[in-house]
């Protein structure tokens, strides 16, 4: 989007998800991140970071965070897609994080 690349975006509702790494917690980057994230707004778009440490330790709340933002008043129960196992069965993943 413009100059920058998104994570995750959702154009309908006007949303940016970021997943931020460690190179986010120095001082230049959160900068940069926070012009980033005025552009975004300049153009209607809300922008939620999570860090990878919340997506791996905390997904549920994660997405539930997501949901409230993108559908407000959704229902706060729902069911995280899982993935399928090799015997076609659904099965939870094992926490590694799928780019």
């Amino acid at each position: 989007m413009g100059d920058y690349i998104a994570d995750f975006v959702a154009h309908s509702c006007k949303l940016v998800v970021e997943v931020d790494g460690e190179s986010h917690e120095f001082a230049a980057r959160i900068r940069h991140d926070e012009v980033r994230d005025e552009w975004f707004a300049s153009r209607g778009y809300r922008v939620l970071r999570f860090t990878n440490n919340d997506v791996m330790k905390n997904l549920e709340g994660v997405v539930l965070a997501i949901l409230q933002v993108a559908e407000p008043g959704a229902p706060l129960s729902l069911a995280l897609p899982r993935k399928r196992g090799g015997n076609g069965e659904i099965g939870v993943s094992d926490g590694a994080k799928e780019a």
